[in-house]
């Protein structure tokens, strides 16, 4: 396996991240990924070809995101959400 040097260099030929960004040395981060200011990246996560990530996204450790998704401003992606439904209405949690 490259040291995390090597793979840094061709991670950047490959993708566009900010450096404002935080990108955690174990992510697996795609080709033509694009990481925008301030998002974070945690440990063994991997990103999709294609992906976008928005400023202020949290990918949260062990995350698996797949091509093409885009990420928009904000969201924390790999936490449990705050509720599955609405005061008494159904809900539907989805797995993917």
């Amino acid at each position: 396996m490259a040291d995390d040097a090597t793979t840094l260099k061709n991670l950047l030929i490959m993708s566009t991240i900010s450096p404002l960004a935080h990108v955690d040395p174990t992510a697996v981060i795609g080709e033509n990924v694009t990481i925008h200011p301030f998002a974070f990246i945690s440990k063994n996560t991997e990103i999709g070809d294609g992906t976008i990530i928005y400023p202020h996204v949290s990918i949260l450790t062990g995350t698996r995101i797949g091509k093409n998704v885009k990420i928009y401003n904000g969201a924390i992606i790999g936490a449990e959400p705050q509720d599955f439904r609405w005061k008494g209405e159904p809900g539907l949690h989805l797995h993917w």
